[in-house]
């Protein structure tokens, strides 16, 4: 099972203490239920950064690719 830490959260972690604290409870919270979790909506590398510091195992958003249909994404999958 998977927990989704929403965009909402992640586009103001470094600038909201109230997210930031959310953020680090949300994924404490996956692992005390043993709950893989993944963060939405990352756009820059000190986001990156902080969730790996909270162990975030899984992320999502436009630091690592934008939106892709379903050819981009084969296309992706066929590069070596």
């Amino acid at each position: 099972d998977i927990l989704k830490i929403d965009r909402t959260y992640i586009s103001q972690l470094m600038h909201r203490p109230e997210d930031h604290a959310a953020t680090r409870a949300i994924v404490a919270l996956g692992r005390l239920k043993q709950l893989r979790t993944v963060a939405a909506g990352i756009e820059q590398e000190d986001q990156m950064v902080e969730l790996l510091r909270f162990r975030c195992e899984y992320g999502q958003g436009s630091l690592f690719s934008d939106p892709l249909d379903a050819d981009g994404v084969s296309r992706l999958l066929q590069l070596d």
